[in-house]
């Protein structure tokens, strides 16, 4: 398939403009502590084996680190659309033989096909629109082995950016990018090509977020 990422809306400035501001509205160094419950469960299943881990829009590298430390024997691959949060999560992790970091994008995941063992996405598939979906998800159907283990973490409806913020949609455009709200149906709705471990909302205040564990049968 031709290499098409032009057609996507990736928001790229945005992003690249808040990773060189300094002051990013999401953690750079805490991994979601649900993520590690999910992994907690599964840990004994991988933790002797050589795998592959992926952290799709691995921003400064929280998740590479978690995956690395609860797998030690694993291989970890993060991508992300823009070099600045990758050259901070090298300076952070260090170079090290079983973590690679390669700039790249999710509808063109430069992996190998059915060759991963656990896949984790905070806080990109919410940026996607509607009509990008499903080539979002068909290269996560595509990368993930045969029980393969795909997580992931949007924003929930109950989430607000202030909070007086109103929507009478599950989206936005504001700041120059894009939003999408999930309930935990709608986002198990999303991935029935996958058998769902468990999806669960959790957050406070104004900030809510609907996690998912997935495998591939």
């Amino acid at each position: 398939m031709r290499n098409q990422t032009k057609n996507f809306r990736t928001d790229v400035e945005f992003y690249r403009k808040t990773y060189l501001s300094g002051k990013t509205p999401w953690p750079s160094d805490t991994p979601e502590k649900t993520f590690i419950k999910f992994l907690e469960k599964i840990q004994q299943q991988y933790k002797e084996k050589n795998i592959l881990c992926v952290d799709i829009g691995c921003g400064e590298g929280r998740h590479i680190k978690m995956l690395r430390d609860l797998f030690p024997r694993s291989t970890v691959v993060g991508f992300d659309i823009i070099r600045e949060p990758i050259n901070s999560a090298i300076r952070k992790i260090g170079k090290t033989n079983n973590v690679l970091f390669i700039l790249a994008n999710a509808f063109f995941i430069p992996i190998k096909s059915e060759s991963a063992d656990i896949v984790v996405d905070f806080g990109v598939f919410h940026h996607i629109r509607k009509k990008d979906a499903r080539y979002y998800k068909s290269e996560i159907d595509r990368i993930l082995k045969r029980n393969g283990v795909f997580l992931i973490g949007v924003f929930s409806e109950n989430f607000k950016h202030h909070p007086a913020e109103q929507r009478n949609k599950d989206f936005i455009f504001h700041r120059g990018h894009y939003d999408r709200f999930f309930t935990p149906k709608t986002l198990e709705r999303e991935f029935t090509f996958l058998e769902k471990l468990d999806v669960c909302e959790e957050g406070a205040g104004i900030e809510f977020f609907v996690y998912g564990i997935f495998r591939k049968n």
